[in-house]
């Protein structure tokens, strides 16, 4: 509905399918993405089904897209044990104080690209303290929300810390790294709203990561 009247406003002919105009109201429009900067994004998508049990990455091996999940449910593990933060399931975006912030995937990864293509260099992502060890353990210590700082280069995030499978049929949209990344150079103002967009995946993920824990009494996922 907000999609229609965005456009009708506008006077543009309405482009998007039922499906696309419930995932822009829901992961782009709160972020200030607009519709024209939401097709453009559409446009170079793949979308991608996965049934029951296939898994879409496996723990250690390099992400070269970003993907959103728009149905569905996905399981995210680590160590053996769930990760709900990075999980995504219908209700998760009520259910959470970081709404469904594991729809997202592979975003952190797609910043440190966009470091190292030259895109991102003025990017700015939330401020937290978010270890990286060996043993691919994540913990969160504290999260100043307030706080913003450049983004780092690092090669710690180039390949994925967990396992991400579906646990129903899930239908999710993909982008590949290069040519989001070719799209965000041809607009500052595109870069900034998807950029937006995605670190709100990220501090969500944290969000849900410190309180998971908290209610836990765990020091890990």
């Amino acid at each position: 509905m907000a999609y229609h009247i965005y456009e009708e406003r506008k006077g543009i002919p309405k482009a998007l399918t039922e499906e696309e105009e419930k995932v822009y109201e829901e992961h782009f429009l709160p972020h200030a993405v607009t519709p024209r900067q939401f097709e453009k994004m559409i446009h170079i998508a793949s979308k991608r089904t996965l049934k029951k049990g296939e898994v879409l990455i496996e723990k250690g091996s390099p992400i070269t897209k970003v993907y959103l999940v728009v149905s569905g449910k996905t399981e995210a593990i680590s160590l053996s044990r769930r990760v709900t933060a990075a999980s995504s399931s219908l209700g998760n975006r009520h259910r959470y104080a970081g709404g469904d912030a594991g729809a997202w995937v592979g975003e952190l990864n797609f910043f440190d690209f966009l470091s190292n293509d030259g895109v991102g260099e003025s990017s700015i992502m939330p401020k937290s303290n978010i270890l990286l060890s060996s043993k691919d353990v994540v913990a969160c210590q504290e999260i100043p929300v307030k706080e913003s700082v450049p983004c780092k280069k690092s090669q710690a995030i180039q390949n994925s810390l967990l396992t991400i499978n579906a646990v129903q049929d899930t239908v999710l949209y993909e982008w590949d790294f290069k040519e989001l990344g070719d799209l965000l150079k041809t607009s500052a103002d595109l870069r900034a709203a998807i950029t937006r967009t995605m670190t709100a995946a990220v501090v969500g993920k944290v969000v849900n990561l410190y309180i998971s824990k908290s209610d836990s009494g765990s020091s890990i996922w």
